[in-house]
């Protein structure tokens, strides 16, 4: 096993009770009241505005939403049947580096309830990964998985 992932290791059981502590929490809302102080224009440009795209199928198209911190903005339809117009829009995607989220109804999306006994907290991270590969078709490094007491 490589240094990096035994210190990894050694680091988990400090990552899940820093997590599990009211320290993040606290961290957060101080930041937020610091910034609050700060005037509007300082603030946005300290926080950024982070962007993604967001694509939820329709029927024959594509709806296209911008998502910000300042809200969503519906940019319009993509129609599934033109391939040229879906190549273009592939093409500028990439151009531009702008995450693009999938949004799937709740029935189109696998999801799994595990319940681990308390001897797994220290190991989380790898028993979870354990876990991904034996319940579902996808590797650790494909899914994103949180919840109580999940270090994501």
């Amino acid at each position: 096993m490589p240094a990096a992932d035994r210190f990894a290791t050694l680091l988990e059981p400090l990552k899940v009770r820093l997590a599990r502590s009211p320290l993040p929490a606290w961290t957060n809302e101080a930041v937020q009241a610091l910034l609050s102080l700060l005037p509007v224009r300082w603030r946005e440009g300290i926080e950024g505005d982070e962007q993604k795209l967001c694509v939820l199928r329709r029927d024959d198209h594509l709806e296209l939403i911008a998502a910000t911190r300042r809200g969503d903005q519906v940019l319009g339809p993509l129609p599934l049947h033109d391939a040229g117009v879906l190549q273009a829009a592939h093409a500028r995607l990439e151009a531009a580096a702008v995450p693009v989220w999938l949004l799937l109804p709740a029935s189109q999306v696998l999801r799994r309830t595990l319940s681990l006994p308390a001897a797994a907290e220290p190991r989380l991270r790898e028993v979870l990964a354990f876990e991904l590969d034996r319940q579902t078709p996808f590797s650790a490094d494909q899914v994103s998985y949180s919840g109580p007491g999940a270090v994501a």
